[in-house]
């Protein structure tokens, strides 16, 4: 028997040592100098015990078939020593030409190809190799299941590859080229075939089909990103931040610069994934996608954030030296945002490998994800660029309508839908591209209303509100400022923000006095959108989200040249010397941070004025009391909406008379009547000043009863 350094005694050599008669080798067995036979010997004599060979007569037969050795006699004890000692001699008389033995010939060229592309040393082509055969070679993989647990993955792979221990420790590593590149996932504990986890099923065809190119061999891995469908002007929103992209890319293409990497992140179907097409587009630059699947891989390997990063590991090699792009699209399960068996404590060896990933990259690598409240800091400061996109401008969006389904749909109509900052370029484009396929079919709908409605329904599944509700909230009121009760005058503070395009007006007074409604007023007459928003559309059940809400409140306002209005602005500004909570005063310092920077107009409103944050008050250029109608302007009032309504008023003196002694009316208790109209007619003007009266005396809460009931 040769020595080895990596050799252990078994029960098979200690049947060997005892044989009173010497025997000669398998001659045909030398004669094949085959790789794979000689590691097949090698598992069965050095590490796995003799009782199984006698104990799995299926097996056993499957190996004599492959060493041709189908007429030895086992039938006895002294046939199995004998079988036994003739193996153990053969192995001997290989191991003494053990150099000479080479793999298959589609094998080796293969392994020669792709240890070119990925740079492997000879012994890392040898473990793969090996990794190869057991995924490929059903009997080398039963062999290597039956191998012992307690020799650790090291000492395995030495005593069928007869290398050093201390090299293969290397190798086997986690920081070692072959996990590194995606290939192999290497464990320890159990048997040889399980501690070798080949992460690329499409390996096992290197040793089937010959190859004239690595691609070929991770056929489905990269594939190649389509064009992108937008075009630049679909981004004038970001076009500052956009420019300084091209140029980052284009430097590090230019210069083979390597560990760039960009992150863009924001809410699905703002274009994300488009403007990474449209960017390798405009550099002329391949951009290749990590594909989901692949050919020959393992079913759902794709949906465990390190079988992503292993592909892409697998990518980046197979990239490197080439002028590409690589896009890693709905990436935030690999940067924590899931709960699933990889988040927490097992998330470590994946923060890991995107950190070497983020730090090692050969080609620019455009990460993709649609939310990173949960990204590690570590993540983010190794992004060269990290952009957020959010909905583009009203603009925008209607110009997007406008050219894909103007000649269908009316303007109001397109107006109407433009108005949902809710409805993405991505529900855009899917339900114009729905509605032109439904009438391509035959079918008969008005185009607008199938568009809105192909619009609510995605829109209603995403939580968000309706065509009609976010139409509801942008669009302006029957408002006229001659029935609302303010101390300024607000067709001339109207002018003045006209003119200066910007001014932080804080409006305050009971419910229903105009202060919602002014907003939608301002925005109509200074030709901008209105981006309103209450305190329930911001608030978040997650820390430190809801400043993350309002800051992005304020961007987009500012993006969209839009007057920006918070309802009930009171749950944001409460005097910080009262807050028992540290979220509280956080929440008051964001809000003062971002009214003080902003270059736009805003509004907030309050039924309540007492307790706000001395400093929030300061920050207001004017602090405008609507207050409840004078008699004059409810008169006025009163008789327009009479007249809309065809109602008469045969005693007018008295329905002057009575409406006087009401001293809290609003400009809402009169849309509340008028809505009332619609259901039930009033009869007269002296029934409407009846209802006023009645729905004042509810203000205050119906009358509380003493006693039991």
């Amino acid at each position: 028997m040769r020595a080895s350094h990596c050799w252990i005694w078994c029960p098979m050599f200690e049947a060997i040592a005892t044989s009173p008669q010497a025997v000669d080798p398998f001659d045909h067995l030398l004669a094949r100098r085959d790789m794979a036979t000689l590691w097949i010997m090698r598992i069965l004599l050095r590490m796995c015990d003799e009782d199984w060979l006698w104990k799995r007569p299926s097996l056993r037969r499957q190996l004599f078939s492959r060493l041709q050795l189908l007429n030895v006699q086992v039938a006895d004890e002294e046939q199995r020593h004998l079988c036994i000692e003739c193996l153990s001699c053969t192995l001997d008389a290989m191991e003494e030409q053990a150099s000479l033995y080479c793999h298959d010939p589609v094998l080796a060229a293969n392994l020669d190809l792709l240890s070119g592309q990925l740079s492997l040393s000879s012994l890392e082509a040898k473990v793969l190799s090996l990794a190869v055969l057991l995924r490929s070679d059903d009997l080398i993989d039963q062999l290597a299941d039956e191998t012992f647990r307690s020799i650790n993955l090291p000492r395995q792979l030495a005593m069928v590859l007869d290398e050093p221990i201390e090299e293969l420790a290397q190798i086997t590593h986690s920081a070692g080229l072959l996990h590194r590149t995606g290939l192999i996932e290497f464990s320890s504990g159990g048997p040889l075939a399980g501690n070798i986890s080949v992460k690329r099923g499409s390996l096992r065809r290197l040793a089937t089909i010959s190859l004239s190119s690595p691609d070929e061999l991770f056929d489905g891995i990269v594939r190649a990103a389509p064009h992108g469908q937008l075009q630049l002007e679909d981004y004038a929103h970001v076009k500052e931040t956009l420019d300084a992209l091209h140029h980052l890319i284009g430097e590090a293409l230019e210069r083979q610069r390597t560990a760039v990497n960009v992150l863009l992140y924001g809410p699905p179907g703002t274009g994300k994934t488009q403007l990474a097409r449209w960017l390798a587009d405009q550099l002329a630059t391949p951009l290749y996608d990590v594909s989901p699947h692949e050919m020959g891989g393992i079913s759902g390997t794709g949906e465990r954030p390190d079988a992503r990063l292993a592909k892409a590991a697998t990518c980046l090699h197979l990239l490197r030296g080439r002028r590409a792009m690589l896009a890693m699209d709905e990436c935030d399960a690999i940067f924590g945002e899931g709960t699933g068996p990889l988040s927490g404590v097992a998330a470590n060896p994946v923060k890991a490998w995107v950190n070497d990933l983020l730090e090692t990259n050969p080609v620019p690598m455009i990460w993709i994800a649609n939310s990173v409240r949960d990204m590690d800091s570590a993540f983010v400061r190794r992004f060269d660029m990290v952009v957020r996109l959010d909905t583009p401008p009203m603009k925008q969006r209607l110009k997007l309508l406008e050219q894909a389904c103007g000649q269908h749909v009316s303007h109001a109509q397109l107006r109407r839908i433009a108005a949902a900052d809710k409805a993405t370029p991505g529900v855009l484009t899917r339900a114009i591209d729905v509605m032109d396929r439904v009438h391509a079919h035959g079918g008969e709908q008005n185009s607008g209303a199938l568009l809105e409605s192909l619009l609510d329904g995605t829109l209603r599944a995403q939580g968000h509100p309706t065509i009609h509700m976010a139409y509801r909230h942008s669009a302006a009121t029957d408002y006229d400022t001659r029935f609302c009760n303010a101390n300024v005058d607000l067709d001339a503070l109207s002018e003045g923000l006209r003119r200066t395009g910007q001014g932080r007006i804080l409006l305050y007074g009971p419910p229903g006095t105009g202060k919602t409604a002014f907003g939608h007023w301002l925005a109509t007459a200074l030709e901008r959108p209105l981006v309103l928003k209450r305190v329930s559309d911001l608030q978040s059940r997650w820390v430190g989200e809801m400043e993350q809400n309002l800051a992005r409140a304020f961007e987009q306002a500012l993006r969209e040249e839009a007057v920006l209005q918070i309802d009930e602005v009171d749950g944001f500004l409460q005097d910080r010397r009262y807050s028992s909570h540290g979220w509280e005063r956080t929440q008051v310092n964001e809000f003062l941070t971002q009214l003080e920077s902003f270059e736009g107009i805003f509004i907030g409103s309050t039924n309540l004025l007492g307790g706000l944050e001395p400093a929030a008050m300061r920050r207001f250029d004017h602090k405008i009391e609507m207050g409840y109608l004078q008699p004059e302007q409810a008169w006025l009032l009163f008789q327009r909406k009479l007249s809309d309504w065809g109602v008469g008023m045969p005693d007018a003196d008295d329905c002057r008379r009575r409406l006087a002694g009401l001293t809290r009316l609003t400009p809402g208790d009169f849309s509340l009547m008028a809505r009332r109209h619609a259901l039930i007619p009033y009869r007269d003007a002296s029934t409407v000043v009846g209802a006023l009266s009645e729905e004042l005396n509810l203000k205050d809460g119906p009358a509380r009863r003493i006693g039991f009931t």
